[in-house]
């Protein structure tokens, strides 16, 4: 097995691991996220990534082990917690997101119901 930098608790990580299966590929994360697209992330992906937002004493232990470790790859959690860690204002983002596709979907149901 392959080495990599692994800091957070094996339940933290466990949740993490299980959560992004239902979600995209992290390196499409981001550009999701920056856009809002809800054709990337559904209104359960953003829930999902509001439940898993980086903590700031996690991204600090994965930029540590990431500078003592610079040849290591960082495993799949600690990828996905820094990765969401470098987006500007995240759980803002990530709230008016989901009160956007809240917005939408009683558009809808009004629309609908006229």
């Amino acid at each position: 097995k392959r080495k990599e930098i692994v800091v957070l608790d094996v339940k933290r990580s466990q949740q993490i691991n299980i959560a992004l299966t239902k979600l995209p590929p992290i390196r499409t994360l981001k550009q999701a996220i920056i856009s809002m697209d809800s054709t990337v992330i559904d209104r359960e992906g953003v829930d999902k990534l509001l439940q898993m937002q980086p903590l700031p004493e996690e991204k600090m232990k994965i930029q540590e082990a990431q500078l003592a470790n610079p040849d290591v790859p960082l495993g799949t959690a600690e990828q996905f917690l820094l990765t969401m860690a470098s987006l500007n204002e995240l759980a803002p983002r990530l709230h008016l997101w989901a009160f956007k596709l809240d917005y939408e979907m009683l558009e809808k149901v009004s629309v609908m119901s006229v």
